[in-house]
């Protein structure tokens, strides 16, 4: 069973230097100790606010890394030193431990792109070119009330779809990623600086399920899941 365990602070802007050399030293001292994966979000709409990330393979891991904050003279120095550079205003840390997350941390770094979804106005325009240029598989689908033809790239290659009502200067290509658990990824996209777009929504016709998001510099992508 992995583990993920989300702080949530408020650092002074002057001091993210400090704080950020702090993280990196305890991340050592960590390290030498524990199995596990940290990461640092900074809020891209107040400046102020910080989402911390540990990943961990399993509940001993977690408690080992506890305990070890409790013992280590270093990493309490090293806490001290943290509570300076938090808000004054607001010392606040919280946390949140999300279970039964082993498969957040394997599609964190293993998550394929599975599906692109390509706007096409003029979409028998479209499916002539993508046909005759790239010799794609063209035929139309009723996955949606707007025209939609569906296109594979081969056996075991991604697949797609061609999209009529969606121009190219609405959202662009849109990428999708294979995941196993739409609802737990979703949980950490918003935790990791994210924005839900849409939340998971049925496909229809057991195609299983669908979200978006945007990520922190902007780009809509979307998620797949069968379940």
């Amino acid at each position: 069973m992995g583990l993920i365990k989300i702080y949530r602070y408020r650092i002074h802007p002057d001091r993210v230097p400090q704080f950020l050399d702090i993280q990196l030293q305890a991340d050592v001292l960590y390290r030498e100790h524990v199995d596990y994966i940290a990461r640092h979000y900074r809020s891209k709409s107040d400046p102020w606010q910080w989402t911390e990330i540990h990943t961990y393979p399993t509940l001993e891991m977690l408690l080992k890394a506890d305990s070890l904050t409790a013992q280590c003279h270093s990493l309490r120095d090293l806490f001290a030193e943290f509570l300076t550079t938090l808000d004054p205003r607001d010392q606040t840390i919280r946390e949140e431990i999300l279970e039964d997350c082993s498969i957040v941390r394997q599609q964190s770094t293993a998550a394929p792109i599975c599906y692109v979804e390509i706007p096409a106005p003029d979409i028998e325009k479209a499916g002539s070119f993508y046909s005759s240029v790239f010799g794609w598989e063209m035929r139309p689908s009723n996955l949606s009330e707007a025209a939609y033809w569906e296109f594979r790239t081969g056996d075991d290659q991604i697949s797609g779809g061609l999209v009529q009502g969606r121009t190219a200067h609405d959202v662009g290509v849109l990428l999708y990623i294979k995941v196993k658990d739409i609802d737990s990824i979703l949980r950490v996209i918003a935790a990791s600086g994210g924005t839900i777009a849409m939340p998971k929504t049925d496909i229809g016709g057991g195609h299983g399920a669908s979200a978006l998001f945007i990520d922190p510099n902007g780009n809509r992508i979307g998620l797949i899941s069968s379940m």
